[in-house]
């Protein structure tokens, strides 16, 4: 089972406006393309920690 979305084989860093974003953060720009909503982000608090930054609105449930 992979534990993450993309392999670190391919690429180590993606960059949005010359800021470094997460896996989380490109995921959800990939779906809300599509007019997806976030529906899930899980993880440690570190992804928690960069959910809260930069989902407006979202909160952990637990």
């Amino acid at each position: 089972m992979l534990g993450h979305t993309y392999s670190g084989g391919a690429f180590t860093d993606v960059r949005l406006n010359a800021a470094s974003i997460s896996e989380a953060e490109l995921n959800a720009l990939i779906v809300a393309e599509a007019g997806v909503p976030l529906g899930l982000v899980t993880g440690d608090d570190a992804v928690c920690a960069t959910a809260r930054r930069a989902f407006p609105g979202w909160s952990p449930s637990r």
